[in-house]
């Protein structure tokens, strides 16, 4: 075997999957029954839909810090501290733990920062730590906010007051009488406890506290989302004063839940409140009567989606993260009008790419394909080969749209429905196959999901029998407990319940069966009941990591008589009989074909296709059971680059899009992008740039051996510039040669338009090749000038090769590519003797248009005199014609083979044998009169001509006219009349 083969196989021996042990069973053969057909094999690629497309920012915490003069913002799913200028330019990341030093990976919530040290700390509410930096950004201790505590904490919440007490909300979901929030205060610097508080206050319900800050006289302002009042308290911890009242968004200092942040102006006297509910900001001075309300739900400037922290800038104005808008806002404090929007351009959550989709459905009539894109807060749809059709959502949880991490979708196909479960506002949307709201199931107001029809974490969902079948394995609330709720599908009324703790379910469409995959910690296991549940009739999987077991069981459905089921934590998939017999397993941590990345939700098509929601890839899996993988095939598959080209420059956001094929399948297509001006490429999972390269996913569509695609950077930052590079990889694994690459910059939008100017070839020109010319200016650079040619006389624009309705633009060469002001040139070859016209646009390296254009006109002469000679005459006033006096109108008709150019003409008074002069308004000596618009037609043949002769006092004339071709030769044989006025 040659080195260059064995090199080849080394690199194909990774992607193949595992392949199980032979066994005796195959699809649907149950335990006892008789073994038969071949060994059950793993599935082929089909194709995957979808691509990186999470957006770039996720802002939580928001804090302006005086002493770094930077702001600090929370990336809640990035897992970031990020950190701009004062305006909003980038400065980078704040160094994050490593999975090495025993830190796990947690969201980031609320941001303080010490005004005295320029200290920072970050809530992290899965570890019950506080991150701490120094002021330069150096990543100093976690502060453990009650080392000594035994029950759950959550600490997300946190501010720093002016003497730099730390002060923590230990305060979440399971907060009760019995376990009520604390307030934690902290001694500075992040050290030892100095005290706490439990938060209950007479007549008021348990609380959850979302928003906490403190005044310069040592008053502490709390956010409570269950009473929905901001508790405010003396420094010792006693209720002073309750501030807000319960009601709907209309009124005046009422709050509707879900408080998220409270920030104090003590010199202002005033109080601002976030309720996340309506999207708004409210608005108190001190002693608690309203002022003012901000915001309200939208995505223009002025209105919020999902706003969280409140932070006062450098110049006074009041800053709202928002997180449903993957924006920061700024607004006057005083009167709630926005001042702008950062940063820009603003991080992306392109349609059609995906942000840890957790479940697919298909819709086994059509092919479409249904996706639950939960971090995008949305659900999208696909066509069966891939294109984007759609997507509908953003963060909240008021019909149509409005949703909380989509977690679960599922297409009830006997009644062309579509139903999204909204996991975190405990609810089901219910969707027409169009995307039309129909109805809801639960309340988000009661998550008890012990109460027939409500929920509290709907997760995934399958149909039959006439049911829905919803797993809610949520246990926060009281009363709650984790369920699969049976629910009549046509109406969404609860029917019965089974026991256990899954995130999703499957039936089996030959027998109504019912696979709940339990994913309980001492569980693992796929457990059968019969369609209303009553006791299990058999279980199979359990816990571990050999063959059949699963340490992060997630998604279940069921095909063609094969059990499959995801496992999130090992990044794989399981095959078992419908009897509970292993069939085998597929699947490793990675990007490559049949890799994946915490696989969720499965489903199947009528067609038998698998579909795994591959989350951390951002994608789904498309594989065929029924084929399997074919042999290693060495050949790349091949990709164009077609936009955008080299030297671009936009706005943003930056699109790029090509073409892709192979000669079996094709299995991804992948971008990557360095920052030219630091050698950083862009790590699409962190939304971080890093020294080592990185490849984000692109969306790809049409057949898997001749596709389209199209991927947007979600991370593209104005004045910036980039190089990016796309290849194409099959499913062998096999990549394209050679990387295509492009450069394009992001800019601000271009407000001035580019100028040109166009100097004239000249009056009368010989054939031949003409000179055209001019120049062009911008105050960013003129990229291009584009030039066309007119003919006059029909109007039609010419094409390279003949006359046209429409102008055909041609490029100009530039003596300065680029420059703020530069000439231009080109040459053209008129077709024929002729008056033209040149116009020219020219256009700035922001792709901007002159609208205006300029132009100039010139006249293409014969090379020889005319054989045949111009023809003149005088149709009125006919030979010795008597006239009255006052204006004479001299007309007649003209023809020349090249077309009449003009007619001249000529007036003597006969009685004193003077001639008369247009251009000086009297009488002297001979002269033709210029007659260039003469002609009704010029360089028309023939045509009619016309001349006026202004008031004639009586006498006796004679006149005379005389044709010109279009070089300007005139007509050898002049006509003459006389006349008489008088």
């Amino acid at each position: 075997m040659t080195g260059a083969l064995v090199a080849l196989l080394a690199l194909a021996l990774p992607l193949l999957p595992l392949l199980p042990a032979p066994g005796p069973h195959r699809a649907g053969v149950g335990p006892g029954a008789a073994a038969a057909a071949e060994p059950w094999k793993p599935p082929a690629l089909v194709r995957t839909i979808g691509g990186t497309g999470r957006a770039s920012l996720f802002p939580w915490g928001l804090a302006w810090n005086p002493v770094s003069q930077r702001w600090i913002v929370g990336d809640y799913f990035n897992y970031q501290v990020r950190t701009f200028d004062a305006d909003w330019r980038s400065t980078g990341v704040l160094p994050q733990p490593s999975a090495a030093s025993g830190d796990p990976e947690s969201v980031l919530a609320s941001v303080a920062v010490d005004p005295r040290t320029g200290e920072t700390y970050v809530g992290k509410p899965k570890p019950d730590t506080l991150a701490h930096y120094a002021a330069d950004g150096t990543r100093l201790p976690d502060v453990v906010v009650d080392p000594t505590s035994g029950s759950q904490t959550y600490t997300a919440w946190v501010t720093v007051d002016d003497e730099g007490y730390v002060w923590v909300l230990d305060s979440h979901l399971w907060n009760t009488d019995a376990d009520p929030s604390r307030l934690i205060r902290l001694a500075p610097g992040g050290g030892a406890q100095v005290s706490s508080w439990d938060l209950s206050f007479p007549g008021q319900k348990p609380g959850q506290f979302y928003g906490i800050d403190v005044g310069s006289d040592g008053r502490v302002y709390l956010a409570d989302a269950v009473n929905r009042r901001v508790q405010v308290l003396s420094p010792d911890g006693t209720l002073i004063r309750s501030i807000g009242t319960s009601g709907e968004a209309d009124v005046p200092g009422a709050l509707s839940g879900d408080l998220r942040s409270v920030v104090v102006d003590d010199e202002a006297g005033r109080l601002y409140v976030v309720d996340a509910v309506q999207d708004q900001v409210e608005v108190f001075d001190l002693e608690g009567r309203p002022l003012l309300q901000i915001g309200g739900h939208g995505t223009e400037p002025g209105r919020l989606v999902a706003p969280r922290q409140l932070a006062f800038g450098p110049e006074g104005d009041l800053w709202v993260s928002e997180y449903g808008n993957y924006r920061i806002q700024a607004f006057d404090p005083l009167t709630g009008v926005s001042r702008g929007v950062e940063p820009t351009p603003l991080p992306e959550r392109p349609g059609g790419q995906l942000g840890q989709p957790r479940d697919v459905g298909v819709d086994p009539a059509t092919g479409e394909v249904w996706v639950a894109d939960s971090w995008n807060q949305r659900f999208c749809r696909y066509a069966a080969d891939g294109t984007w059709t759609g997507c509908w959502g953003g963060r909240g949880n008021t019909p149509p749209y409005g949703v909380k991490y989509p977690r679960g979708i599922a297409v009830d196909a006997a009644r062309d429905r579509v139903w999204v479960s909204n996991n975190a506002g405990g609810t089901i949307f219910v969707y027409d196959d169009e995307a039309g709201f129909l109805f809801q199931v639960g309340e988000e107001g009661n998550r008890r999901n012990n109460e027939p029809g409500m929920l509290e974490k709907p997760f995934g969902m399958a149909f039959g029998s006439g049911y829905a079948y919803v797993a809610d394995p949520g246990s926060t609330y009281e009363n709650s407990s984790a369920q699969v709720k049976v629910l009549d599908a046509d109406t969404g009324a609860q029917v019965a319940t089974i026991a256990r703790n899954a995130r999703t379910v499957a039936v089996d469409e030959a027998t109504g069966l019912v696979y709940v995959a339990d994913t309980g910690t001492n569980q693992q296991k796929i457990y059968v009941y019969g369609p209303t549940g009553g006791p299990a009739l058999r279980s199979f999987g359990g816990r571990g990591t050999a063959a059949g077991k699963f340490t992060g069981l997630w998604g279940v459905t069921v095909s063609d008589g094969v059990v499959y089921a995801t496992d999130e934590a090992q990044s794989r998939v399981q095959a078992f009989t419908t009897g509970g017999a292993f069939l085998g397993r597929w699947g490793s941590v990675g990007s490559g074909p049949l890799q994946l990345r915490n696989p969720a939700g499965i489903t199947h098509d009528a067609a038998g296709l698998l579909y795994v929601a591959d989350s951390s890839n951002d994608r789904v899996v498309v594989l065929d059971p029924g084929r399997a993988r074919p042999a290693y095939l060495f050949s790349r598959p091949t990709l164009t680059l077609t936009s955008p080209a080299t030297g671009s420059v936009t706005p943003g956001p930056v699109v790029v899009e090509g073409l892709a094929g192979d000669d079996r399948s094709l299995a991804s297509v992948e971008v990557s992008v360095r920052d030219r001006a630091t050698g950083l490429w862009w790590d699409p999972t962190t939304a971080t740039w890093a020294t080592a390269q990185t490849w984000g996913l692109a969306p790809w569509s049409g057949s898997p051996t001749s596709a389209r695609w199209r991927w947007v950077f979600p991370g593209a930052e104005t004045d910036h510039d980039y190089h990016l590079e796309a290849r194409a990889r099959d499913a062998d694994g096999t990549v394209s040669a050679p990387v295509r690459s492009t450069e394009v910059s992001v800019r601000e939008p271009d407000q001035v338009a580019p100028s040109t100017t166009v100097t004239p070839p000249g009056t009368t020109l010989l054939p031949g090749t003409v000179a055209l010319s001019g120049d062009a200016g911008d105050d960013r650079g003129v990229a291009a000038v584009r030039w066309a040619v007119q003919h006059v006389r029909s109007g039609r624009w010419w094409t390279g090769s003949a006359w046209a309705l429409d102008p055909t633009w041609s490029t100009a060469t530039l003596a300065a590519p680029g420059a703020t002001a530069t000439g231009w040139s080109a040459t053209w070859t008129p077709p024929a003797a002729e008056q033209y016209v040149v116009v020219a646009r020219a256009v700035d390296t922001g792709g901007g248009e002159d609208p205006v254009g300029a132009s100039a006109g010139f006249v293409v002469g014969l090379a020889e005199p005319d054989q045949t000679g111009a023809e003149t005459r005088v149709t009125a006033p006919t030979a010795g014609q008597v006239l009255p006096p006052g204006d004479v109108v001299v007309t007649g008709r003209a023809t020349d083979l090249s077309g009449v150019g003009w007619v001249d003409v000529a007036l003597q008074d006969r009685a004193t044998g003077l001639w008369w002069d247009a251009a000086t308004g009297g009488w002297g000596a001979f002269t033709w009169n210029d007659g260039a618009s003469t002609p009704a037609a010029r360089f028309a043949s023939p045509t009619t001509w016309s001349w006026t002769w202004p008031a004639l006092a009586p006498g006796s004339y004679r006149m005379g006219a005389r044709a010109r071709d279009g070089g300007g030769r005139a007509d050898a044989t002049p006509a003459w009349v006389d006349v008489s006025v008088g």
